[in-house]
């Protein structure tokens, strides 16, 4: 039987989203869902003359997708309140699995109001997925590691917790703690009224391993340098040259639109994908948001980052 797929929002991640899984034979349907019609009306623009644009269906009424199954839904909105609309949606219609966005919730006071099955929930930190960061983890044993990720302007606040969750995976260990040293102003991002930060996050993972997290504003570095005993790797993101001891290699990263195509296949196959599941992102995720917001100085409950 051919499977449905709902994408709810319909922004850049979603194009990506659809472009990665609208050739499958095995999909019937990808039904989109934002409430915002010009967004719909861009994205059925952006795919108005693909040869499979008649699988989709655009709607900004929920009505269209209640009481709907899907084989899989993504989930592409903003974090805010990102864990009382996965309850809504799970809700609303019959999804068997549920791949959702990181940050996975910016309102820190919606942790304590998880009210639904998070089995089958999983998060897109995909880093795990991705060539060079595989090939490391494959050297490494479960022995503690000292990693450092450096790079400009790269929203980190948006994007470390891709790295904390790879590091707690690839050596098997949960975080411990995880502090900020340093906060610089904001800067504004693309979507209008969020920010980002630059400055220096450090992890401390529960077997004695550390992840420290640069930004800075005027670097031409950006690199992941990670040492364990006498083995020493490093990425570099700009030339995609992955650095083993002395000797070094070109190994270029995965584009989203093909890991969201590979996720799909996986659960199709076997009802597994290479992903942290929500339990797991979950408590990674409230120490970090509680952490960031100790450190900024308009105090409020939301954090105002993608």
């Amino acid at each position: 039987m051919k499977k449905n797929i709902l994408i709810y929002g319909a922004g850049n991640i979603a194009i990506r989203h659809v472009q990665s899984i609208i050739y499958e034979d095995s999909i019937s349907k990808i039904y989109i869902f934002d409430k915002k019609q010009s967004a719909l009306k861009k994205m059925s623009n952006f795919f108005n003359e693909d040869r499979n644009s008649s699988k989709l269906i655009f709607c900004n009424k929920q009505k269209i997708i209640k009481e709907n199954k899907f084989f899989l839904a993504f989930l592409c909105t903003y974090a805010f309140n990102r864990i009382r609309l996965i309850k809504k949606i799970k809700s609303l219609c019959d999804i068997k699995y549920f791949i959702v966005e990181k940050i996975l919730e910016s309102n820190i006071l919606n942790f304590e109001k998880i009210e639904f099955d998070t089995k089958n929930v999983f998060v897109n930190m995909p880093i795990r997925n991705i060539s060079p960061f595989r090939i490391i983890k494959s050297n490494l044993n479960s022995k503690k590691i000292n990693a450092k990720l450096t790079g400009a302007n790269w929203n980190m606040i948006c994007n470390s917790l891709h790295y904390i969750n790879y590091i707690s995976y690839a050596i098997d260990s949960s975080v411990k703690n995880i502090s900020i040293k340093k906060l610089e102003k904001p800067y504004k991002l693309v979507r209008k009224n969020f920010i980002d930060f630059n400055g220096k996050i450090t992890v401390h993972y529960k077997n004695g391993s550390k992840l420290h997290i640069v930004s800075k504003k005027n670097t031409k570095k950006h690199y992941f340098n990670l040492k364990q005993e006498k083995k020493i790797f490093n990425y570099d993101f700009k030339n995609e040259k992955l650095h083993i001891g002395k000797k070094y290699f070109f190994c270029k990263r995965e584009y989203v639109s093909e890991l969201s195509n590979k996720f799909f296949k996986s659960l199709s196959k076997n009802g597994k994908v290479k992903l942290p599941t929500f339990d797991e992102a979950l408590r990674e995720n409230f120490l970090f948001i509680k952490e960031f917001l100790k450190n900024i100085k308009k105090k409020s409950h939301i954090l105002k980052i993608t």
